[in-house]
C-alpha cells in the first residue's frame, strides 16, 4: 500500500509539474516563430532588393505556417477530447496516402541531405476503411519529428500488416538521429513537459508526441517510441483498419507479362522497387544474377552511367517524372505513382518507336506483294489517275485526302 501511495504521489507531482510547465513552454513555442516573423517583416520593410524580399517573404510564410499548424493541432486535441467527435470512416488507399505524405516531406529531406527509404508491404490496390486524414496527420507528426532529430543518415518508413491479424497494420519509422532523452519522451503523456530537440531551421513541438499518441488511440492503436545512443529513434504506430469490401485483386495486373531488368547497386532501393514491380505483375531479374544474356522489356538503374534506351533512372529526390532523352526517364523510387507513371511512359515510348521502325518495312513488303499480284495491272489500267493521286498524297503527307481516295477506290472495285 505504501508503495502504491508513493507511485500515486509521484504521478500527482508529475501532473502538477506538467501544468506548471505547460503554459511556460507553450508560450515559448508560440513566441519563437512570432518573434522571427516580426523580425522578417521589419527587414522586409527596410529592403528594396527583390531577391532579398522574396527570401524574407518565404521565411515569414514558413514561420506563419508553423504557428498556424500548432494552433490547428491544439484545436484538433479539443475535438478528440470531445465525446461528440467520431472518426470519418471511408475507404481509402494507404499507398496513395503515403505518396502524398512523402511528396510533402521531400523538400525538408532534400534540404537536410537525408536519405528516405519507403517499404510498402501491403497489396498496392487494396483499400481500407478508416479515417485517412487522422492517420495521415499522425504520420506527418512523427515524420516531421524524425526529420528534425536527424542531422545526417537516413530515415526508413515501413508499412505492413500483422501476420496473424490482417486488419492490424503497423507503421515503423526509424531514424539515425540523436538519441531522444527520457525527459523528452515524457511529452508522450504530458504535453510541453520538456522542451524538445531542434535543428538549425526548426524546433520540434512539445505537443507533437502527445497529439500523435492521442490519434493512435482514437484509431484503435498505440504509439511506442524506443531510443538508444548511436542507434537513433524507432517509432512504432499500430492501428486497426479493416479491408474495404470494394477491394479486390486485379485479374490482370498492370505490368503482367513484362520483364524488367534491375541493375540497381543499392540493396535497399532494389528491394523497394522489386516489391512494387512484383505486386504490379512484372517479372524482375537482377543484373548480378544473370548467368547468360536474357531478354527484358525495360531496365531500371540507379547510376546515370548505366543509362541506355528503355531505361528508368531512379533516385530519392525527384518530385516528378523527368524526361532525360527519348526512352530515358528519371523519377523517385519511393513514390509509387511516379514510378508507375514512368514505367507506363517508357512502355508507350517503346511501342511508338517499334511501330515507327516497323512501318517502312511493312509498307515496302506490302508494295512488293501488290506489284507481284494480278490486281496491280487492273488498278493501273482502269484508274491510272487515282493511282497516281495515291502516291502524290502519300508523299505530301495529306492523309485526309489519301483516305478519301482509297475509300473511293474501294467502292469502285
Amino acid at each position: 500500500m505504501h508503495k502504491k501511495m508513493q507511485l500515486a504521489q509521484r504521478e500527482y507531482d508529475k501532473n502538477v509539474l506538467a501544468r506548471q510547465r505547460l503554459l511556460t513552454n507553450l508560450r515559448q513555442e508560440l513566441h519563437t516563430p512570432m518573434q522571427a516573423l516580426q523580425q522578417h517583416l521589419l527587414s522586409l520593410a527596410q529592403t528594396t532588393d527583390d531577391d532579398v524580399r522574396a527570401g524574407l517573404l518565404g521565411k515569414a510564410s514558413d514561420e506563419t505556417a508553423q504557428t498556424i499548424a500548432l494552433l490547428d493541432n491544439i484545436a484538433l486535441h479539443d475535438q478528440l477530447d470531445s465525446d461528440a467527435w467520431q472518426p470519418e470512416v471511408v475507404p481509402f488507399s494507404p499507398l496513395a496516402m503515403m505518396d502524398s505524405l512523402l511528396l510533402a516531406s521531400l523538400p525538408r529531406l532534400s534540404q537536410k541531405g537525408l536519405h528516405l527509404f519507403h517499404h510498402y508491404r501491403l497489396e498496392p490496390q487494396r483499400l481500407y476503411m478508416g479515417d485517412m486524414d487522422m492517420l495521415q496527420k499522425a504520420l506527418q507528426l512523427l515524420l516531421d519529428y524524425a526529420i528534425t532529430n536527424t542531422d545526417y543518415g537516413k530515415i526508413t518508413l515501413t508499412l505492413e500488416a500483422d501476420a496473424q491479424q490482417a486488419d492490424k497494420l503497423t507503421i515503423r519509422l526509424s531514424d539515425t538521429g540523436t538519441r531522444m532523452s527520457a525527459a523528452e519522451l515524457d511529452n508522450l503523456r504530458h504535453p510541453w513537459l520538456t522542451v524538445p530537440s531542434a535543428d538549425r531551421s526548426r524546433q520540434n513541438s512539445g505537443f507533437a508526441l502527445f497529439l500523435c499518441h492521442q490519434l493512435a488511440r482514437k484509431l484503435g492503436g498505440e504509439l511506442s517510441i524506443a531510443s538508444k545512443q548511436d542507434l537513433g529513434t524507432h517509432y512504432q504506430l499500430t492501428f486497426t483498419l479493416p479491408a474495404s469490401a470494394s477491394s479486390r485483386d486485379e485479374d490482370e495486373k498492370l505490368l503482367e507479362d513484362m520483364t524488367v531488368l534491375l541493375d540497381i547497386t543499392a540493396n535497399e532501393v532494389r528491394q523497394i522497387v522489386q516489391h512494387l514491380l512484383a505486386s504490379w505483375g512484372a517479372e524482375c531479374i537482377n543484373a548480378d544474377e544473370r548467368q547468360m544474356p536474357q531478354e527484358f522489356d525495360l531496365r531500371i538503374v540507379d547510376d546515370e552511367a548505366k543509362m541506355a534506351d528503355n531505361t528508368l533512372l531512379v533516385n530519392g529526390e525527384d518530385t516528378q517524372v523527368t524526361i532525360l532523352a527519348p526512352r530515358r526517364l528519371r523519377t523517385n523510387f519511393n513514390i509509387s505513382q511516379l514510378l508507375q507513371d514512368a514505367l507506363l511512359t517508357l512502355i508507350e515510348q517503346q511501342f511508338e518507336s517499334t511501330t515507327l521502325d516497323a512501318a517502312p518495312t511493312d509498307i515496302q513488303e506490302y508494295a512488293r506483294q501488290l506489284k507481284a499480284s494480278d490486281y496491280f495491272s487492273l488498278f493501273v489500267e482502269t484508274v491510272p489517275d487515282d493511282i497516281a493521286k495515291l502516291y502524290t498524297d502519300a508523299e505530301a503527307g495529306d492523309f485526309s485526302t489519301l483516305a478519301q481516295t482509297a475509300h473511293r477506290l474501294k467502292g469502285v472495285f
